[in-house]
């Protein structure tokens, strides 16, 4: 998280970063963890800590690809409670999700639901059951909404479900969002604290280049076992070329071996 702040911000003193960490980190409910190394978290804390990486630069659209795969029900309604909470702060979040539950499901203003790469349904999350029941498909009070309208893209023709939306262009949907959700903590100095800092600029080349070297730098010290053996593997391999090709170039008639040898090392 220090290096990412300081790669992407630079312009904030090491008081101001350390605050904006410790507050998304907080939000992400992974403070605990901050000290930890990254393998030694969850799934869900290390897809937590991916999102948290994303946010240090306050960005105003954010895009996630199948943000709660891997996660389980509790880790994937956090993740989705969070990102609905940006989304009310003005953020625009932008994501695709694998078969989400009822409750996930409500969270989202817009869906945009794809089938052979035709639209065949756009708008909230209130109006699916709607829109089905127009069509006469009822979805059972048993059933996931999500999964009677994948179970329905993949066992009948979706012509007349593409007609119906007018394949997306059909706006008569996107209407009555379910906007009242209740937020993750009501601590409005946390995010008034990381809105503060949208303005910081973008750091120069040469304060990246030296963030990368130290980064770099650290993570050697930190695998010092494959750097010895990596270290070994070329000690070993310079001295068999050295030995294999030992004065050839004191002799002509070696000039093909000259070629090998210079081929080797490149």
């Amino acid at each position: 998280m220090m290096f990412s702040i300081k790669f992407k911000t630079g312009s904030l003193d090491e008081r101001r970063q350390h605050e904006k960490i410790i507050c998304i980190l907080e939000r992400l409910g992974i403070a605990q963890t901050m000290n930890h190394f990254i393998k030694s978290l969850s799934s869900g804390e290390q897809k937590r800590l991916s999102l948290a990486l994303e946010l240090i630069d306050d960005p105003k659209i954010i895009f996630l690809d199948e943000c709660t795969t891997g996660l389980d029900s509790s880790s994937s309604k956090q993740c989705i409670k969070l990102l609905k909470n940006l989304a009310m702060e003005g953020r625009t979040v932008i994501c695709t999700i694998h078969q989400p539950s009822a409750s996930i499901l409500k969270t989202f203003d817009h869906l945009y639901a794809m089938s052979d790469g035709c639209c065949i349904y756009s708008g909230s999350s209130d109006n699916l059951l709607p829109f089905l029941r127009q069509l006469e498909l009822v979805c059972p009070c048993y059933y996931n909404p999500v999964d009677y309208l994948l179970e329905i893209s993949n066992n009948a023709d979706i012509t007349f479900l593409v007609k119906q939306i007018n394949n997306g262009k059909n706006e008569e949907f996107r209407k009555n969002f379910n906007n009242n959700f209740e937020m993750i903590d009501g601590d409005n100095k946390n995010r008034a604290v990381i809105a503060s800092e949208n303005s910081s600029r973008t750091p120069s080349f040469s304060y990246r280049l030296w963030q990368l070297t130290i980064r770099n730098w650290l993570l050697i010290r930190r695998d010092k076992s494959n750097v010895v053996m990596r270290l070994s593997i070329h000690l070993m391999v310079g001295i068999m070329i050295g030995i294999l090709y030992s004065k050839i170039g004191n002799d002509a008639n070696e000039i093909l071996n000259e070629f090998k040898f210079i081929f080797i090392l490149n």
